[in-house]
């Protein structure tokens, strides 16, 4: 049987009912289980600082889908608690965090994570100025062994598709928290056509955006 969809939403809505709920905080593990040995050293332990331990907390994943059979992209951004080990309490700099941020891919059979993709790495401090302190590095070839960059032709968000107690407006709300840095990849113009679309979509749903069959 061969089924025939309006558009691409209308699709991933079909195939994501197969999808199991994802454990994010599982997914989080698993990602720092590939990259803490991987992480640079040199950028906090040259200023004087140690990595303690993921910041569990605050760390997050997001989740989308592709047309990569059984496997979805996932962006993630870990931190990392960090301490002063260079002033041993005497002018100690407080509330170092570490950012690390990239891009990877999630096999749902197998659970496994690979091909990450790692954009930067960056660490925030306060000193007892009160000043705040910022270091980071910038990965030019963006990877940490595998291939070269993450190929897909489209992203669909899972969570905008997946989340059934919240309305039309409540989904465009999440997406413009959650999204903003895509947001600013577009041109002005070209944001305004998004928010339109947004906007349609948060007052008449899913049918507002789909294409008339001829």
């Amino acid at each position: 049987m061969v089924s025939i969809y309006n558009n691409m939403a209308s699709c991933l809505k079909v195939l994501q009912k197969n999808v199991p709920p994802l454990n994010y905080s599982d997914i989080i593990l698993k990602i720092d289980s590939v990259i803490n040995l991987r992480l640079k050293p040199e950028l906090v332990s040259e200023i004087g600082f140690e990595i303690a331990g993921l910041a569990m907390k605050v760390s997050s994943v997001s989740a989308f889908f592709t047309e990569m059979k059984g496997k979805l992209a996932l962006s993630f951004e870990l931190y990392y608690h960090c301490n002063d080990v260079q002033h041993n309490g005497v002018n100690e700099r407080k509330d170092a965090i570490l950012r690390t941020k990239g891009d990877c891919l999630y096999e749902l059979d197998n659970q496994m994570i690979s091909d990450i993709k790692m954009d930067f790495e960056r660490i925030y401090w306060v000193e007892p100025s009160g000043e705040a302190g910022r270091r980071g590095i910038v990965y030019a070839s963006g990877t940490m062994g595998g291939i070269e960059q993450v190929n897909y032709t489209f992203r669909e968000p899972v969570d905008f598709i997946r989340f059934p107690n919240l309305d039309w407006k409540e989904r465009v709300k999440k997406v413009r928290k959650d999204q903003q840095d895509f947001f600013k990849d577009y041109s002005k113009e070209a944001r305004a056509v998004l928010e339109t679309l947004l906007d349609k979509y948060a007052e008449e749903g899913v049918a507002a955006l789909e294409i008339p069959s001829s």
